[in-house]
């Protein structure tokens, strides 16, 4: 090939690659759903702090269950003033059917919407009054 065969070649690669990436934002935003004003206020304005209960949601998976156990101890992760930092730490009291684990907050102050981890397990926090609704 020539130096101009390159040129087209590196070219077209550039293209499929731009094109690519555009693409796979487009499937990223097919699959986000809006946040409603009464969630987003839920989140930032509503939180529970020491002793207070809440419940997580998780996937229901084995390794999930048994990584959480009960009296495990998780540590919640929150987004604060736009950082994404350690908020609290809570106490996995008993479990509710599948899906479900109810804990209490024993530091800090938790969200809705925040995540309790141990170590790779996770799970979504969900506030006693939200989790009434349903």
């Amino acid at each position: 090939m020539n130096i101009k065969q390159h040129k087209i070649w590196g070219l077209t690669i550039a293209l499929g690659v731009i094109f690519s990436i555009g693409g796979i934002t487009q499937i990223a935003e097919a699959v986000s759903y809006p946040i409603s004003e009464e969630h987003q206020q839920l989140t930032e304005k509503s939180s529970v702090k020491v002793g207070g209960i809440v419940y997580l949601f998780h996937s229901g998976t084995p390794d999930v269950i048994n990584a959480f156990g009960h009296n495990g101890i998780l540590t919640v992760i929150g987004k604060r003033q736009g950082k994404t930092k350690t908020v609290g730490k809570l106490k996995v009291l008993l479990s509710i059917g599948e899906y479900y684990l109810k804990a209490e907050v024993i530091e800090g102050e938790v969200r809705h919407d925040d995540i309790a981890k141990y170590e790779n397990a996770s799970s979504l926090v969900i506030l006693e009054g939200e989790m009434l609704k349903y």
